[in-house]
């Protein structure tokens, strides 16, 4: 390839990513989604997206001693790292909707936290919102929300 031809297909994607841009920004003043992914998309300044924060849902182990313990998302015999956080972020926001069996869900938590660590009387689905900013400088700066437990 040319310097010519590169300068002229980079100069046509920096004008389509600026379209994509203005319609993600119109469709969403409507109501709409983004139709460009990375219109909300800052890399180095924002690095989750226009909000600043953030919230997962994790899985911890409540012992003998009624002690929660966090269960850490390390991948596992049986499920990998994608496994978990989808089956946890599922189960959390289907029963914020309430679009699940409650008693299915307890059933398929505690088998899933036993799976993954056996030993605990009981596994929680916690809701962790953490400011990005601040959890890089302290890793224990996030908020805790109770979402369900297996008993």
């Amino acid at each position: 390839m040319n310097n010519r031809y590169k300068l002229i297909v980079t100069q046509v994607l920096f004008f389509i990513s600026i379209l994509l841009s203005v319609l993600s920004y119109v469709n969403t003043k409507k109501g709409g989604t983004e139709v460009y992914p990375f219109f909300y998309w800052k890399l180095y300044t924002q690095p989750l997206g226009s909000n600043l924060i953030h919230k997962d849902y994790r899985i911890y182990g409540v012992n003998k001693f009624n002690d929660t313990v966090r269960i850490p998302n390390i991948g596992y015999k049986y499920f990998n790292q994608d496994d978990y956080y989808y089956f946890v972020t599922i189960e959390a926001n289907k029963v914020i909707n309430h679009q699940i069996d409650i008693n299915k869900h307890k059933k398929r938590l505690f088998e899933f936290g036993k799976s993954i660590a056996p030993g605990f009387n009981e596994y929680l689905i916690i809701q962790e919102k953490y400011k990005v900013f601040e959890i890089s400088k302290n890793s224990n700066q996030f908020e805790k929300h109770f979402i369900s437990t297996s008993k």
